[in-house]
Formats: structure tokens, C-alpha cells, sequence
């Protein structure tokens, strides 16, 4: 007998479709200018911030905005810097008008200056200038950079030491993206010195930071040793600045050939910075 092969048929399950599953609307995207009022609305918190630490004569409360730096640069525009310029910063000072012409905005409200302190003033110069930065408009951030500068050193008050310190990172910074970086070491000098009489220990770690990257720049590093032996690091210097340093001076070291001192250092270097932002000194390190 021949045997018949029986060919099992593939039942195919019907598809049970979940009637419990609901359609998820997807939401329209935001017009950019109520982003730009919500980003406006942010900086002026801020603001409130900056005030309540002149008023309090509390440097802490500065920090707090300066932490924020990093998520409200990326929302900067035009159209909020040219707001912001408008409202916060008073027409006698002088540069205004420069600010206002590198962020030209047809649809923003003319509004009267409110009364407001220099640090506020400073802080939103210090947004355009990171602004035209961020968008590499090199030729326009000296200019802006020297006009911050010389308004920042025309302040003394303890709370002006954090924002002052970064306001010279971004002084440095632009001259830096411009390949003059050279021009820059004279200023950061003679304010180092001034920063030590004043015990602005926030400024005295930037700024050494800064012309120690300035002489490495240029591998000059004989003058980047003597700047280390003629100056102390200060001890309570933030952890991001004490990286830096140490990563500076482990280069130097290792520069040397003192390779035992270098590897110290960089460890060190390593261990002080955190590990979710300063990932390009782990990277030199290893």
C-alpha cells in the first residue's frame, strides 16, 4: 500500500488586535515664537536670581544661573537676545547699540530698560557673546568680548568673582577661535594679579587656567613653569578648575620628562573632574 503523505496545513492565526490600545495624538510642534517667549521667561527667573544674590550679597545664588548656562544657550536667538537687550540693559551703556545691531529683530517690543543691576546687564551681554560664538561669527565676538571685559573689570563686589570668571573663559575663548590667542595673555595677567589682592580665589583658578592653555597653546611651556612656580593654586577652587589645572601641569611635567610626577597629576586630574562633562581630559589622559 502506498502510504499518502499528508500535508499539514500552516493555520494562520488571526491578528487579535488590542481594542484597549489607544491612538496616540501626536502633538503639533510649537510655534518658534511661543519658544522664544517661554526661553525669555526662563532667562528672566534668572534674572530674579542674579538680583536676589546683589540684593542678599550671597555669590551662591549666581552659581545657580551659571549651572543653567550650558541648557539656555542652546535656545538663544535673535529674536530673545534682542528682547532681552532691550529690556535689561540701559540705554547709557555704551555698547548697547552694538549688541543690539548683531541681533537685529523687526518683531520685538520696545520696551523702556527696567532698573535693573550691572551684574544683570553683564549677564545678558554675556549670552550674546556666547551666542555669536555658538554661531561663529568670529569678527563680531572680539569686539563684544573687549567691550564685556572692560565692564566686568569696572566692577568690585564679591558677587560679581563667578560670573566675572566665566565672562574671562569666554574672553579668552573667542580670541582663541580667532588664532589671536596671544593677544589675550596681557590682560589675563594683569587681571590675575588683581584678582589675587581682591582673594577672588573663583577668578585666580580661571585665570591661571587660562594663561597656562595660552603658553601651552604656543608650547612655551619654560614660561608656563614659572608662571606655576610664582603663583599657589587656590585650595577651594571649584573641582572643574582644579582639573584643569592638574591636567596642565601634568602636561608640563610630562614636558620635562619628570614622567613619575606627570602620571600623578593626571590621575589626579582624573579623578577631580566629573565624569559627565569634562570627558576630553580622560580622553588626553589616557
Amino acid at each position: 500500500m502506498a502510504s499518502k503523505t499528508q500535508r499539514k496545513a500552516k493555520v494562520e492565526k488571526p491578528k487579535v488586535e488590542d481594542a484597549d490600545v489607544e491612538m496616540k495624538d501626536t502633538e503639533a510642534p510649537k510655534p518658534q515664537s511661543e519658544l522664544d517667549a517661554l526661553t525669555i521667561e526662563d532667562i528672566k527667573d534668572h534674572i530674579s536670581i542674579i538680583e536676589k544674590s546683589v540684593v542678599n550679597k550671597e555669590p551662591r545664588f549666581v552659581l545657580r544661573v551659571l549651572r543653567q548656562l550650558a541648557s539656555t544657550r542652546k535656545r538663544l536667538n535673535d529674536a530673545v537676545l534682542n528682547q532681552l537687550i532691550k529690556t535689561y540693559i540701559s540705554d547709557s551703556y555704551e555698547f548697547k547699540g552694538n549688541l543690539l545691531g548683531y541681533f537685529p529683530c523687526t518683531d520685538s517690543k520696545d520696551e523702556k530698560p527696567h532698573a535693573r543691576s550691572v551684574l544683570t546687564e553683564i549677564y545678558v551681554h554675556l549670552l550674546g557673546m556666547i551666542s555669536l560664538l555658538d554661531n561663529n561669527r568670529i569678527n563680531d565676538s572680539i569686539p563684544c568680548a573687549q567691550a564685556l571685559i572692560n565692564r566686568v573689570m569696572s566692577v568690585n563686589k564679591p558677587t560679581m568673582h563667578l560670573l566675572g570668571a566665566r565672562c574671562f573663559f569666554y574672553y579668552s575663548r573667542a580670541f582663541e577661535m580667532a588664532g589671536r590667542l596671544h593677544e589675550a595673555r596681557t590682560l589675563l595677567h594683569g587681571r590675575l594679579r588683581t584678582s589675587t589682592l581682591r582673594h577672588d580665589s573663583e577668578g585666580q583658578a580661571m585665570l591661571l587656567n587660562l594663561l597656562l592653555r595660552n603658553y601651552i597653546h604656543y608650547n612655551l611651556y619654560e614660561q608656563a613653569e614659572k608662571l606655576i612656580s610664582k603663583t599657589t593654586f587656590p585650595e577651594n577652587a571649584n573641582n572643574n578648575e582644579s582639573a584643569r589645572y592638574l591636567f596642565y601641569l601634568g602636561k608640563i611635567k610630562a614636558t620635562q620628562l619628570d614622567y613619575s610626577e606627570a602620571f600623578k597629576n593626571l590621575n589626579q586630574a582624573i579623578r577631580k573632574a566629573p565624569q559627565k562633562r569634562c570627558h576630553w581630559i580622560q580622553a588626553s589622559c589616557h
